[in-house]
């Protein structure tokens, strides 16, 4: 596969990303509890260390029909704990 522009920056406007290096969606099991968002804030930070410089998160629902448990973690409630927008602050400096 001959890709020269993969590595190459590409500006978005507002953002610029290092490369065009995409992390598809992908469920992890991890998201339906708050108790695991600081191991997936990590999985993802690990990701665009790696090189990714765009991830689309997978999983997420903001109500009880579209959760893929069955079941709606407490973060995703107002006032509770941490919710998913916690952890692209973490995985943006290397990201972007």
């Amino acid at each position: 596969m001959n890709s020269p522009q993969l590595l190459s920056p590409l500006d978005l406007g507002s953002h610029t990303l290092r490369n065009r290096v995409v992390m598809g969606s992908m469920h992890t099991g991890m998201e339906d509890r708050a108790k695991n968002f600081p191991e997936l804030a990590a999985y993802f930070a690990e990701r665009a260390a790696g090189g990714a410089a765009l991830i689309i998160t997978g999983g997420f629902s903001p109500n009880i029909e579209g959760s893929l448990s069955g079941r709606l973690h407490l973060a995703h409630r107002p006032g509770r704990g941490q919710t998913p927008r916690d952890y692209p602050m973490r995985c943006t400096p290397k990201a972007v």
